[in-house]
């Protein structure tokens, strides 16, 4: 036998290099895919993280911003009061500085609570004193003792303030009074009554 054919046998009898087994490929493609889903969800619960953090920043930024202002109010109280006693040549000059320390609150959310002719709101209002007018409705607010402020819409200060509490029997007089007035004004002016149903809601 030459030595060529010899070296065709014993090639040929060797076994492939580097052949991998089928099964393999499948378990390798399979920790793939969980890989790529494990990393899919801890990149969405990255972004929920963040998401929730930018929120929590944004309430405290909020939070620490009314507490600022809750302080400011107390001035205002004090500045308000003043103003009263101010003699003429003065007045002018303190009312123009209350109305522009009045628009830099509304500029950041701090709005007056409405009080006097308005109904008692217990979230809004808080009742300092009662009294007994027949001339106005039952449980409207009849007098403001300190200005109560919204804060972006929520309640910042509760206004203090003295509420009408009338018996039974005054209250449904003045109900059917009120009703009375409105029914005339109504038939005499139909046009404000067309204007009226079409208007926006008050806070």
């Amino acid at each position: 036998m030459s030595v060529n054919s010899m070296a065709e046998i014993k090639n040929s009898q060797k076994e492939p290099v580097n052949a991998e087994p089928a099964g393999e490929a499948d378990k390798l493609f399979s920790e793939n895919g969980e890989m790529k889903e494990r990393l899919m969800r801890l990149q969405a619960d990255f972004e929920n993280y963040q998401k929730r953090a930018a929120k929590e920043n944004a309430a405290q930024m909020q939070l620490g911003k009314a507490r600022a202002f809750g302080e400011l109010l107390e001035f205002l109280d004090s500045f308000d009061a003043a103003l009263v006693h101010v003699k003429d040549e003065h007045r002018a000059g303190m009312e123009g500085l209350r109305t522009q320390l009045g628009k830099i609150l509304s500029r950041n959310g701090i709005t007056p609570i409405p009080t006097l002719g308005k109904p008692f709101d217990p979230a809004r209002h808080e009742c300092l004193m009662q009294d007994r007018d027949p001339m106005q409705k039952e449980n409207v607010v009849l007098e403001e003792f300190q200005k109560g402020y919204f804060f972006n819409g929520d309640v910042l200060r509760p206004a203090k303030v003295k509420v009408n509490m009338l018996d039974r029997e005054e209250g449904e007089e003045v109900e059917e009074k009120v009703k009375n007035e409105d029914n005339r004004s109504e038939k005499g002016n139909p046009s404000d009554q067309k204007n009226n149903s079409t208007g926006g809601k008050q806070i």
